[in-house]
């Protein structure tokens, strides 16, 4: 399997989503971050075009109010993503999993049936991301 070589953001909040692209493109490993919203047309079309190798998903759609988009997406289209050549796909969001809600159990279902690869708690470092891509990553080797 090839090194993390780009990363895709879905973000509905592309301001912080360009700050976060800013902040990776200085890890090594990653030559090249995009940026998109929860359009699904707008998804595809940076999928196809750009081949990330990992998407980073936010959890949280605020134009929709819909708490749960990211993982629904995942769930969706996760699968159409994989088939296009992306490795892992991580949650980045405010909402801890470990939460005793109905978000919490959610993310944790995603996590746990491999709907996602992997969980960032916002707010995290540049550092932080950039470990559980790479944990993302190895863990789809040893599969």
């Amino acid at each position: 399997m090839k090194e993390m070589q780009s990363v895709m953001i879905i973000d509905d909040n592309q301001v912080m989503a360009r700050r976060l692209a800013e902040r990776l493109k200085s890890a090594a490993s990653i030559k090249s971050v995009w940026c998109c919203g929860f359009d699904e047309k707008e998804i595809n079309d940076c999928i196809e075009k750009m081949k990330p190798d990992i998407i980073l998903l936010d959890m949280y759609d605020m134009e929709k109010i819909d708490q749960k988009r990211g993982v629904e997406l995942a769930r969706t289209k996760g699968a159409i993503w994989r088939n296009k050549g992306v490795v892992a796909i991580v949650l980045l969001t405010v909402i801890d999993s470990s939460e005793t809600t109905e978000i919490g159990r959610t993310i944790k279902a995603a996590l746990t049936d491999g709907t996602v690869d992997g969980y960032v708690r916002k707010p995290a470092t540049s550092i932080e991301i950039h470990e559980a891509m790479c944990a993302a990553i190895s863990q789809k080797r040893e599969i």
